[in-house]
């Protein structure tokens, strides 16, 4: 794989982390602080890739996200045929680096990404 292709995967996986992060702290409610996807996945080269995804933030303190099940919907649109764990895995044995970190300021937020969110919760009431 060449630097470019890797970089390609990279900015692909970026993306998708972001719109993600953007809906569920939408759907959270949550309108400060920094969310951030983590991506860790195995360094050994000739096994699956073996990943572990989590949402992270630091307020009030460090800690892992608990995850609703919806949350755990959202983050299955992170992998699919056109970006796979395994194109992850590519890339990231080519930069010799096993873990991603996208970040996103909740404030940042859109008000319709925001609507969206109510829009999905009044329909699973309805």
């Amino acid at each position: 794989m060449t630097q470019a292709d890797a970089d390609r995967i990279h900015d692909a996986f970026a993306f998708r982390a972001k719109a993600l992060l953007r809906r569920i702290a939408a759907r959270r409610g949550i309108v400060a602080g920094e969310l951030r996807l983590v991506a860790d996945q195995s360094e050994l080269a000739r096994v699956a890739p073996l990943t572990f995804v989590s949402i992270q933030s630091a307020d009030p303190s460090p800690h892992i996200v608990a995850l609703a099940p919806e949350d755990r919907e959202i983050l299955r649109g992170l992998f699919d045929e056109s970006l796979s764990e395994h194109d992850l895995h590519r890339a990231n044995l080519r930069v010799d680096d096993a873990l991603r970190d996208v970040r996103l300021d909740a404030e940042g937020v859109s008000a319709h990404a925001r609507l969206a969110a109510w829009m999905d919760a009044q329909a699973v009431e309805a």
